[in-house]
């Protein structure tokens, strides 16, 4: 099933697979103030890190805002990233560049830690999967990314690791630091 939703002067599209993508495209995830405020902060030329990119209704916004820009979607689900990828495809955004890691503070060869099991929900996925991190300061020293003015993160509990991972960037070690972070925060893990 497809969703449809207005976007400035155009219309954004998303093949929705389950009720769980329903809610977070078609409901916003309870997190339209958030997006809001996320495509706000863009600005047309942006390079935009978003740590967590999902399906793809972040990436796709911020792409469709940043057009003369880049966006980098990390996202390490292998079933999520094929989602994440058809909903970019549907949009025909050639500015989003999708990346497959999983980042922390261990960097290359760390083991991604698995923040919380998923048990009051049934239709989460089960079992584990174990794939290797790294850091956004490791990815920016070894593969030359572009350094980002915005940076969105929502690791679902991890990103305390994503920030450590990035120190360097973030006090600008590297150059410019960014603009504007946004940042999750699940409280009662810490």
């Amino acid at each position: 099933m497809t969703i449809s939703l207005p976007f400035k002067e155009s219309t954004l599209v998303f093949e929705v697979n389950n009720p769980v993508e329903r809610y977070r495209i078609a409901d916003f995830g309870d997190e339209k103030e958030f997006l809001e405020q996320f495509v706000f902060a863009i600005q047309p030329d942006d390079v935009v890190f978003d740590v967590g990119a999902s399906v793809g209704l972040m990436p796709v916004y911020a792409a469709s805002t940043a057009f003369k820009g880049r966006v980098f979607a990390f996202e390490p689900d292998p079933e999520t990233m094929r989602r994440l990828r058809r909903n970019v495809l549907l949009n025909s955004l050639s500015n989003v560049e999708l990346l497959p890691w999983v980042l922390s503070a261990d960097g290359a060869g760390g083991a991604a830690p698995g923040i919380r099991r998923q048990e009051n929900r049934p239709e989460a996925p089960k079992g584990m999967l174990m794939m290797s991190s790294t850091s956004l300061d490791a990815e920016i020293t070894t593969n030359s990314l572009t350094l980002p003015t915005v940076i969105k993160i929502d690791i679902e509990g991890a990103e305390i690791l994503a920030l450590r991972g990035a120190r360097k960037l973030l006090t600008g070690l590297f150059g410019p630091k960014p603009r504007v972070v946004f940042l999750e925060v699940i409280s009662s893990l810490f």
